[in-house]
């Protein structure tokens, strides 16, 4: 699989050029010698900009291939975003690519969506404006040993994009359900393309990817870590292994345990009063407050016919944190872990499930509605 090819117009750290060079194939045209600007065009499939680089229709006209327009910085006064009106690259996402848990992370139905937002970012963030991809989205977790896949699973990800501007992660579900054999085969080749591409060698890959109305995997983003969220204590619950455990093996050059799903876990978020966080009641369902403890509670496997149930209730903030939208993953607050047998309806379980927490929270006082504080 070819690199995509990033135009690099004007000056960037080298730290930013380094991460770019380990999966593209990066090139370098000075943005104020305009012939060799447009000469460099055709093969575009990405143009990463500063101040010194005019982008207008000519510039855009010469990328047939181009599908993202990047600016390092705060500004459009060198975009020309009335021939962006024109452009099939919307609606779009803007993103910041330097912040995690989707924070900055906006959906924008046109160009004059952009400016409104740019405050909202610092004056040296580097901001991409990327092709907005509807579909499912799939995180695929693989372990890896010299380049070979010694164990991948398949996550389903819920977001709150449909009724907000946002992205923020609201439900995971492991191994994810839903998914034709030729689905699951898609995206777990896609996942090893990627890994071949970037010339992965031993760890945990973690990497996301949306599945379109026509079957197309998009990679949407990835890194050399394991998963957020409580995604490894889903994985625990629903095949018996414990990802952290495999991580640790192959550092030690050990072989990892691996086995296949025999359950199916889930982790969904709920929705919150606003207001100051006092506390969380569960009924039958034991309440961890893992952001005041710091630690994750152990959740043991059940066997493969076990009832579909609630295992636990997990408080990520605290006590006297002020809630508010879910504009990133940050602001969330409660979330419910439960598994069953690969073939049950946890539809059904998760909403009796949600249906027993209680989140209270009081009102807070002026001072604490501080435009800082709120979240």
């Amino acid at each position: 699989m070819p690199s995509p090819i990033v135009i690099v117009s004007d000056a960037l750290p080298g730290d930013t050029l380094a991460a770019l060079q380990t999966t593209c194939d990066v090139r370098h045209v000075d943005g104020r010698d305009r012939p060799a600007l447009l000469a460099a065009m055709p093969d575009a499939d990405a143009l990463i900009v500063r101040s010194g680089t005019r982008v207008d229709a000519e510039v855009l006209d010469r990328a047939p291939r181009l599908r993202v327009v990047a600016r390092a910085g705060v500004g459009l006064d060198n975009v020309d975003t009335t021939t962006a009106d024109g452009w099939d690259t919307y609606p779009a996402v803007l993103k910041p690519a330097s912040r995690m848990s989707s924070s900055g992370v906006r959906a924008v139905a046109g160009p004059d969506a952009v400016p409104p937002l740019l405050p909202g970012y610092g004056p040296d963030e580097l901001l991409l404006l990327e092709e907005r991809i509807t579909g499912r989205e799939f995180s695929v977790e693989t372990l890896v040993r010299d380049g070979a896949v010694l164990w991948a699973g398949i996550t389903a990800k819920d977001t709150n994009e449909s009724a907000t501007s946002f992205f923020t992660e609201t439900g995971h579900t492991s191994p994810a359900p839903h998914l034709t054999p030729a689905q699951e085969e898609l995206l777990l080749d896609a996942n090893a393309q990627f890994l071949r591409a970037v010339r992965f060698g031993t760890g945990m890959s973690h990497a996301e990817f949306r599945l379109t109305a026509e079957d197309r995997v998009v990679l949407m983003e990835a890194a050399a870590r394991p998963p957020g969220d409580a995604i490894t204590r889903l994985w625990r619950l629903a095949t018996g292994m414990d990802l952290d455990a495999a991580l640790l093996d192959l550092a030690l050059g050990t072989e990892p345990s691996t086995a296949p799903p025999r359950r199916r876990a889930r982790q969904v978020y709920l929705d919150h009063p606003r207001g100051l966080l006092a506390d969380v009641t569960a009924e039958d369902v034991p309440v961890h407050w893992v952001g005041e403890q710091g630690r994750w509670p152990d959740l043991p496997p059940l066997a493969p016919d076990a009832p579909a149930r609630a295992r636990a209730v997990l408080v990520s903030r605290g006590r006297g944190d002020l809630l508010g939208d879910l504009s990133d993953s940050q602001g969330r607050s409660v979330s419910v872990v439960l598994d069953g047998p690969l073939d049950s309806d946890l539809g059904t379980a998760t909403r009796d499930a949600t249906a027993r927490v209680t989140i209270h929270a009081v009102q807070p006082s002026p001072a604490e509605t501080s435009e800082e504080a709120l979240r």
